[in-house]
């Protein structure tokens, strides 16, 4: 991750394919849980950031699905406030932080926000395999799908024309009002 900008962008995409997956869970038990693991970390992994105590916390915790889009959706406006409060400089700080097995570690911003997206890219997949192997189609999450328009990229017509340019898109943008910074 090379800035904020690009960050933003990323996390705009994370925090609609989030809430499209979280969305179908509700008769997928499996699904539920893996999303509820994927909301927790991204909550962690945030308060991490912040310098947070994260000890103690159930990194996979029985939740509903509506605790778990509950949690998304905290999660969602939590990643605009941050993103909204940092620089290009504050990727490269490191990020002194307690693992859940009492380990120490020091990371640096930018491979923080890459694990998020990447750990829930991986879950989302999990997820969304769970669904289809219960017999239901997962929404689709892809990134090209958001970027072609799908929860606040590009917009296309049916010829597949790009209509709106979405890389000024931030997770601000795709965030609903309670979740944006005030």
């Amino acid at each position: 991750m090379e800035t904020v900008s690009d960050a933003r962008r990323r996390f705009a995409y994370h925090v609609w394919a989030t809430g499209e997956i979280t969305a179908a869970i509700d008769h997928d038990a499996r699904a539920c849980a893996l999303m509820a693991h994927a909301c927790t970390a991204d909550d962690v992994w945030r308060r991490r950031l912040r310098g947070e105590d994260t000890s103690g916390t159930e990194l996979w915790p029985a939740l509903t699905p509506a605790d778990v889009r509950a949690l998304a959706e905290r999660n969602a406006g939590g990643w605009s406030a941050y993103l909204a409060g940092v620089g290009d400089a504050e990727l490269s700080r490191p990020v002194h932080y307690v693992n859940s097995r009492g380990d120490r570690f020091a990371t640096p911003v930018a491979d923080i926000l890459e694990h998020v997206l990447l750990h829930g890219a991986y879950h989302r997949g999990q997820a969304a395999a769970s669904i289809r192997a219960a017999g239901a189609a997962p929404p689709a999450t892809d990134f090209i799908v958001w970027a072609r328009g799908g929860g606040g990229g590009r917009k296309t017509e049916d010829r597949g024309q790009k209509t709106e340019d979405s890389r000024q898109k931030t997770v601000e943008d795709v965030a609903s009002p309670a979740q944006r910074p005030s």
